[in-house]
């Protein structure tokens, strides 16, 4: 699949010292220490881990807090994106070029639209088709060779899995895309031990409509490619 997100500059390599709070962590950069910005809202504890080795992207401009992004943590045998943007990137181009089996034939695809009350990553249209309400989620935990997500509870993801259940009541297709930033995943599941009223929620509405799915990427230091589509275990 032809779809990848290059990273505009070479990434720099440090380490992790220690995470100061959810949006920054502190790292060790040559002999120096600096201030990254970490764009992921997860706990990310087996990735952001103190003497783990981390790719930054340099932040550019007096308008930045910090003067790094991470953009890569490293799992062992993979490279693991954690920048929760990238997903919603990927299917974008993705859905674009209609390279998606699950939504070919829709031609329209609009991105960050209002619903009812409700926020929605992508809304697509298609002449005589009925409009798919899709949301994208980032995963980076894998166990044991399957993605979960999520990795801390969360109220919002149940929220967004509310709102799909009610869009589908509607007449709707509604889906939801788990797009795991790591090569190693063979499958995916929610996370139970974590967030269990959240797989509880994803079972039931998937019982009711909300189509499923989930995809790998390759990811290596010059960017990230959507992959392959994985199994979803319930």
């Amino acid at each position: 699949m032809e779809v990848r997100v290059p990273f505009p500059y070479p990434l720099v390599p440090a380490t992790v010292v220690r995470r100061m709070n959810r949006f920054v962590a502190a790292v060790k950069v040559g002999d120096g220490e600096a201030r990254a910005h970490v764009p992921n809202s997860g706990r990310l504890e087996e990735l952001l881990t103190p003497g783990n080795r981390v790719l930054l992207q340099r932040q550019l401009g007096s308008h930045y807090r910090t003067a790094y992004r991470i953009t890569l943590a490293y799992a062992p045998g993979t490279w693991v994106s954690v920048d929760a943007s990238i997903p919603n990137r990927l299917l974008h181009e993705a859905l674009e070029k209609g390279l998606l089996s699950e939504f070919q034939g829709y031609n329209r695809v609009l991105k960050e639209q209002t619903y009812g009350s409700s926020r929605i990553d992508f809304v697509l249209e298609g002449l005589g088709k009925p409009k798919v309400l899709l949301e994208a989620k980032s995963v980076t935990l894998v166990q044991d060779g399957i993605g979960r997500f999520p990795d801390a509870p969360t109220a919002r993801g149940r929220k967004h899995l509310l709102e799909l259940l009610n869009m589908v009541g509607e007449g709707n297709r509604a889906a939801v895309v788990f797009v795991v930033q790591r090569c190693d995943a063979r499958g995916f599941m929610p996370n139970d031990a974590t967030d269990p009223a959240f797989g509880r929620l994803l079972r039931r509405a998937h019982r009711y409509g909300l189509e499923v799915y989930a995809y790998r990427c390759r990811v290596e230091e010059t960017g990230i490619s959507l992959q392959d589509r994985i199994e979803v275990i319930f």
